[in-house]
């Protein structure tokens, strides 16, 4: 059964939670619901963090924000943008240190074909996601709200307060930078450089 909160657009849910203390928690949690998803999608490729604590950490922040948020704009780039600044901070605070790799685990014999497979894409997508890592963080950012979210560029600027020609420019140089780290590990096809 649909709640009566389901319904509601984004605008008209925050306005419960601001101003009607007995629809608060349904109406955020249906904004979580609705919003959750993409912003941990957005939050994995983004930091190497715990994505959980940082999508946590996205919506303790937009529930105190909440005031602060300009109804005639979309609601989805707004928190974004907010879990930008949670993965930013993170990385700030955060004290790098090396990590040790999780030990290989012995893939079981049988049904060889499939396991071999699946051991070729994961390593086509461990390959990947080190291209898409050696991005710098803004250029990674606007690829993954563009690509990643379906952001238009016009979201992808207001989500991280640059013009939108600023935002065009760092997804021509993210693709570019993503497309030669694919071609250093063999994952594209390209010509001499």
């Amino acid at each position: 059964m649909k709640r009566p909160s389901e319904s509601l657009e984004d605008a008209e849910l925050v306005t419960l939670c601001v101003s009607d203390q007995r629809a608060a928690q349904e109406s955020f949690r249906a904004l979580y619901e609705r919003h959750a998803p993409a912003i941990a999608r957005f939050l994995d490729g983004l930091s190497d963090d715990d994505t959980a604590d940082c999508l946590q950490e996205t919506f303790l922040r937009i529930y105190r924000s909440l005031g602060r948020f300009d109804a005639a704009r979309p609601f989805r780039p707004w928190a974004l943008s907010i879990a930008h600044n949670v993965a930013v901070d993170r990385f700030r605070g955060k004290n790098r240190r090396p990590t040790e790799p999780l030990p290989e685990r012995e893939l079981p014999e049988s049904n060889a074909v499939p396991v071999a497979i699946q051991a070729a894409h994961r390593e086509e997508r461990a390959l990947y996601d080190e291209a898409l890592e050696e991005l710098p963080d803004f250029e990674r950012a606007v690829f993954l709200l563009r690509q990643g979210e379906g952001l238009t560029y016009a979201a992808v600027a207001a989500t991280l307060d640059c013009s939108v020609r600023t935002a065009k420019n760092r997804m021509r140089t993210a693709l570019t930078l993503l497309a030669l780290g694919l071609r250093r590990r063999g994952l594209v096809a390209g010509g001499t450089q």
